[in-house]
Formats: structure tokens, C-alpha cells, sequence
């Protein structure tokens, strides 16, 4: 069943169901690495993680610029990523191997490039709704009142279908500016839903009421995504880093003194921590690898030694 929805035949994504699928996928391939490598089948383990974080980004990028798969994608690599710093710390690669296994992995990465599109994407589909919108409007007033269908003006006070994509364009162009920056950096626009009568007569007192309060309902908060972009960034940089950290180890009989001695052997680059955009930070006396500044405000440590 894994290999064949592997492929991720076109259109699989359309149904929710499709996706709960693949994210349990995802949880018995997880597992299933770990188990592995419980039992001394360490390759396997590697092979199964390799397995996960393919499926996962091919489920991002399945249908290009779509924000449901990409969340969908972000979310599916988790039970992977969680287990990546268990596996590895039993890995018994050489350096060519671990450099080809590390190469891999970099390549899960969410790209800048991909998540600007999306946004692109986004703001496609809300342009066009919106003119489908005023469109409607101005057919259904026709069908009730075909008399008067002719004077009907197309731009009204309360619903301007320029000004409405005017917002979407700012909100997602925003957007598309802030991609690629450190979570601690993130200055992402919030979209206030309003929620209380008040709040309603207050826009209804201006211009372009309803396309305000459409702009509200349908611009995606996606703070939530970033956060999570970051974290699948972070915990796939943090499973490289341990284990070309414990390839070198293995293979030289020491622990390195900084991230730097791992490139070219095992590593191309030092991975970066997506919550700062720094390198990882490692602690060469203590033998300890850290992310400063996690998603979630916390410090994440891994000691290596133990």
C-alpha cells in the first residue's frame, strides 16, 4: 500500500480522507523505523526514514501551489523527524554513506521558492473568487429583478471587487516577503475575524464592507504554517547534524570540535536552526547539540555522549 500511494497518482489529494491516509502512513513508517532499529536493523531504519520524508515531500509539492498539501506535507514528516535523533544515535555508516543519507534528507527541506509560490497561488484563487462573486451578485439580483438587471452597477459602496483584491494582494504579498526569514524574525500580517456586532457596524461604516468582511473569512491566518515550517526545518537540520556528528565519531574515535570539521566528510553545509537561522549550535566540551531559540520558546538540547 506504501509503495503504491508512493506515486501519488494525480488528484489522490482531493479528498480529506486521502490525506488522513498518508499521514498514518507516515506514523507506521515511523514506527516501523524504530523498531528496526531497536532490533539492530539500522539500515532498514534509514531506508524507512528515507521512505517517510519522500512521501511526505511529494505530498507537499503533489499539486504545486496548494497550501493544503503543503500543510498536509509539513505534517505528515513529523512522527519521522521525531524519531530521526533516536535511529541515528545507532547508525553505523561510513562517510560516503552518511554524506549520501545526509544529501538526501537536505533535499525534505521546504523551500523558499516553493512556499512564495503558494502564496502567489493563494492570492490566484482569492482574485478569482472574488470576481466570481461579484459576477453572482449581479446575475442572482437579475434573476429577481430582470427589470432593473441593466442598471445594476457593478462596484457598489458596500462591495468594491477591485479594493477587495487590492487587501488579498497586500496580505499575501506581505506574505511572500516574509518567507525565508528566521521564525524569531517573522513579522507576519494577522487577519482579524470580527467577531462581535460592534465590530460589524464599525466596517459596515466604510467603504467596501462586505469585501472587507470576505477578506476576514477567507485570508488564511498562517502563522500556524510558518511555525511549522520552521520546526520541519529545524528537527530535519538537528536529525543531519546527530547523525554526521555520530558517523565522525564513529569513524575517527573522537568527537569533532565544531560543526565545521563535519563538511565536507559527512555534511555539504552546516545545517541551520530555522528557528534563528543560525547554524546549529554545538557544545564541543559538553558534547551536546542545541537549537537556541525553538518554535515553541523552548531550547531543545541533545546530549551525545549519553
Amino acid at each position: 500500500a506504501t509503495l503504491a500511494v508512493y506515486q501519488i497518482p494525480a488528484g489522490a489529494l482531493d479528498e480529506i480522507a486521502i490525506g488522513t491516509e498518508f499521514l498514518r502512513i507516515e506514523r507506521c513508517l515511523a514506527l516501523r523505523a524504530r523498531r528496526r532499529s531497536a532490533s539492530g536493523d539500522v539500515d532498514g531504519a534509514i531506508a524507512d526514514l528515507d521512505l517517510a520524508l519522500e512521501l511526505a515531500r511529494r505530498v507537499r509539492t503533489a499539486r504545486g501551489t496548494d497550501l493544503v498539501t503543503g500543510a498536509i506535507g509539513l505534517a505528515a514528516a513529523v512522527p519521522a523527524l521525531d524519531a530521526m535523533p533516536e535511529i541515528v544515535s545507532r547508525a553505523k555508516l561510513d562517510a560516503p554513506a552518511t554524506l549520501a543519507t545526509t544529501r538526501r534528507w537536505s533535499r525534505a527541506r521546504s523551500t523558499h521558492e516553493t512556499w512564495r509560490a503558494v502564496w502567489q497561488g493563494e492570492y490566484e484563487t482569492m482574485a478569482r473568487t472574488t470576481d466570481e462573486i461579484a459576477a453572482g451578485a449581479a446575475a442572482a439580483a437579475g434573476d429577481v429583478i430582470s427589470e432593473f438587471a441593466e442598471d445594476l452597477p457593478t462596484n457598489t459602496y458596500y462591495f468594491q471587487p477591485n479594493a477587495t483584491k487590492a487587501l488579498y494582494a497586500d496580505y499575501y504579498r506581505a506574505l511572500q516577503a516574509g518567507t525565508g526569514v528566521p521564525c524569531n524574525r517573522l513579522d507576519l500580517p494577522e487577519v482579524e475575524m470580527p467577531r462581535q456586532p460592534l465590530m460589524f457596524l464599525g466596517i459596515f461604516a466604510g467603504a467596501n464592507a462586505v469585501g472587507k468582511i470576505l477578506f476576514s473569512v477567507a485570508a488564511i491566518d498562517v502563522r500556524r504554517y510558518e511555525r511549522r515550517r520552521c520546526d520541519h526545518d529545524t528537527k530535519l537540520a538537528v536529525g543531519c547534524a546527530l547523525l554526521a556528528l555520530h558517523a565522525h565519531h564513529r569513524n575517527h574515535g573522537t568527537w569533532p570540535d565544531s560543526l565545521d570539521a563535519l563538511v565536507p566528510e559527512f555534511l555539504d553545509a552546516v545545517p541551520l536552526d530555522g528557528s534563528n537561522g543560525r547554524p546549529l549550535y554545538y557544545d564541543p566540551e559538553r558534547v551536546a547539540l542545541a537549537t537556541i531559540q525553538a518554535v515553541d520558546g523552548e531550547t531543545r538540547r541533545w546530549n551525545l555522549a549519553n
